[in-house]
Order: C-alpha cells, then sequence, then structure tokens
C-alpha cells in the first residue's frame, strides 16, 4: 500500500509547501521538509509550491515525479529513476532546496556531525577490605590456547545499479482477415518476435492470408485464386502495466500477392508487389500463476490501407485486384522468451 502525506507550511512568510506521496519504506513527509528548510538561508521571494511523487515498479526501482511552482508562475516537472527509495528522496530535498536557495548546495554537501554525548560521571570506587591473610597460591592451570580471530566483515559497498531489463516476446497469431484479396473473407496465420520495455515495444513478424477464390466479373467462367504473404514491422507505445499491457502499434507490412487463373483459360501464375501501412491495436495478458509469467496470450485488431494494389488479368478478362483497405482480428498466444 502506499501512504500519501501532504504538508503545508501555513505562514504566509515561509518559502515552501509541500506535498509529498511515497511508499511507506521511504522517508516521511515531515524528514523531507525538515532537511529542505535546514538547509535554506534566509530566503525571499514568493512561496514555492513542491509536489512529489515516488513510485516503486516491478522491478524494484523507485521513480520520483517532482512539480515546482511559484504563485502567478507556470510550474514545471522532472522525472527522474534511482536504485532506492532513498536516492530519490535525496534528489527532492536537493532539487525542491535549492529552487528555494541557491546556496542551499552548500549546506547539504556534507551532513553536520553529531554532537559528542557526554561521558558518563565515573562510579565511586568501592572501600578497600581489610587486607586478608595471603593463601598459598594455587598450581597454576595450563593456560589455553588463543581463539583465532574472527574474519573481518566484508568492506560495505554501494547497491548495484538496476540491469536495463529488455524482454523479448515470440508468438503465434490466427484469426480472420478482409479485403485485401479480391474476395470476401479469408484466414490469416501470423507469427512475430518482439523486443520491449515497460512504455514501448517493436515486432517484427510475418503474415500469411489463406487462398481465396473469385470469378472475372466480365467473363463468369474464368476464375482467379489468390493469396498473400508479408513481412511485418510495428512499433509500439504501450499502456499499462504489470499483468495487462495495450500496445498501440504502427506500421508496415510488404510483400507479393500471388494470383492463378482457372477455369475457362490456360491456368498460369503471376505475382505481384504489394505494400501497405498498418494500425494494430493490441491487448496481452500475461497469467501470473502460469510458469511465472512467461506465457502471453492476447487479442489483436489490425487495419491497413494499401499503398501498391497488384491486379491480375488474363487475356480479354479483369479477375481482380488488392483492396485498397484491409481488416485481421485475430488472438495471440506466445511465451517469453527473457
Amino acid at each position: 500500500m502506499i501512504a500519501a502525506l501532504a504538508l503545508g507550511l501555513a505562514l504566509a512568510e515561509d518559502p515552501f509547501t509541500l506535498e509529498w506521496t511515497a511508499p511507506p519504506e521511504c522517508p516521511t513527509g515531515e524528514d523531507v521538509s525538515d532537511r529542505i528548510a535546514a538547509a535554506l538561508g534566509p530566503v525571499e521571494g514568493a512561496t514555492l509550491h513542491a509536489t512529489a511523487e515516488i513510485r516503486e515498479d516491478p522491478a524494484g526501482a523507485f521513480s520520483l515525479s517532482l512539480t515546482l511552482g511559484r504563485e502567478g508562475e507556470p510550474g514545471g516537472t522532472r522525472t527522474l529513476e534511482g536504485p532506492t527509495c532513498a536516492a530519490v528522496s535525496d534528489a527532492a530535498v536537493l532539487i525542491v532546496a535549492i529552487a528555494i536557495d541557491p546556496n542551499a548546495a552548500e549546506a547539504l554537501a556534507t551532513d553536520p556531525e553529531p554532537e559528542p554525548e557526554p561521558e558518563p560521571e565515573p562510579e565511586p570506587e568501592p572501600e578497600p577490605e581489610p587486607a586478608a591473610v595471603p593463601e598459598p597460591e594455587p598450581t597454576p592451570e595450563p593456560e589455553p590456547e588463543p581463539e583465532s580471530e574472527p574474519a573481518p566483515d566484508p568492506d560495505p559497498t554501494d547497491p548495484p545499479t538496476p540491469p536495463l531489463r529488455l524482454g523479448f516476446d515470440a508468438a503465434l497469431g490466427g484469426g480472420l482477415a478482409f479485403g485485401t484479396l479480391p474476395s470476401g473473407a479469408g484466414g490469416a496465420l501470423g507469427l512475430h518476435v518482439a523486443a520491449h520495455r515497460r512504455r514501448w515495444r517493436i515486432e517484427l513478424g510475418g503474415t500469411y492470408e489463406t487462398p481465396r477464390e473469385t470469378a472475372a466479373s466480365q467473363s463468369p467462367g474464368v476464375r482467379g485464386r489468390f493469396q498473400l504473404w508479408s513481412v511485418d514491422v510495428r512499433g509500439c507505445p504501450v499502456l499499462g502495466a504489470d499483468a495487462v499491457t495495450v500496445p498501440l502499434c504502427l506500421g508496415l507490412r510488404g510483400g507479393l500477392m500471388h494470383g492463378r487463373a482457372r477455369g475457362e483459360v490456360q491456368p498460369n501464375d503471376a505475382a505481384g508487389p504489394w505494400l501497405a501501412a498498418s494500425v494494430a491495436p493490441t491487448v496481452l495478458w500475461r497469467p501470473a500463476g502460469v510458469f511465472s509469467g512467461r506465457f502471453v496470450v492476447g487479442a489483436r485488431a489490425e487495419g491497413s490501407i494499401s499503398l501498391t494494389r497488384p491486379g491480375f488479368e488474363t487475356t480479354g478478362s479483369f479477375v481482380g485486384e488488392a483492396g485498397l483497405f484491409g481488416v485481421q482480428v485475430g488472438a495471440l498466444l506466445g511465451f517469453a522468451l527473457r
């Protein structure tokens, strides 16, 4: 659970106000406000309003969103990331303090040394006991062997910076296709691999639209059988996080459209280049309990507009050409490679 705390310095002469939102393990808003106030010298001017929000991502890193502004002036927002909540909290203290008083950086450069605690007063020595008659010294026992010294603790080191996490997926897709080939609806099969991070995704793959047959409009006895394959490249900004994400993909598809004449004509084959721009909103779900989220299940609807439209004709008969608009809808099933 994320704990939120809003702090306001109520007096008009106070140099700043702070709204602080952070996970429970982070420093509190009072601690951050006290550190900022302690670093400031005498300052004048309008009160600075600061709004800070710290979030922890699934990988364990922390991000800070800090907005600064004064009354009557437009505010600005800065975003930064760090390996620990303490690190991004320190950055927030430094940025707010310098925005109020540029000399505050010197006060924050080194923390003041704590004042030494007073030494405890020595306890009174006990009164000496009366001297006793010395007893004969016992036979000395053999000295014990010296114990081996414990190994020294390893030197503390700074926590390592989280590595750049780049994920890879491979997925199969299947569904229905309309409009691209000259006749009706047909099947579509696809395979793609993707590289992704939290807010973006890049896909490279291929799609095959299964054969469809249509008759020539001027010669019903002449028929054409058409199929299409393409290489697809897509770039996707990604919405959502964790188990469910929504990539909004834009891309290019390019390949060959094949046609074969049949019926009352000598059979012959032909192929023409096809190129289209596409937009493909997608929903991906990674079930948390299945192999630690390595399975990927999704759905996609892709619309395309043909930039080239290959046409096919036989002697005296026009059989068909690629459609201007095409649509594919289907499901995806994939596996996280890393």
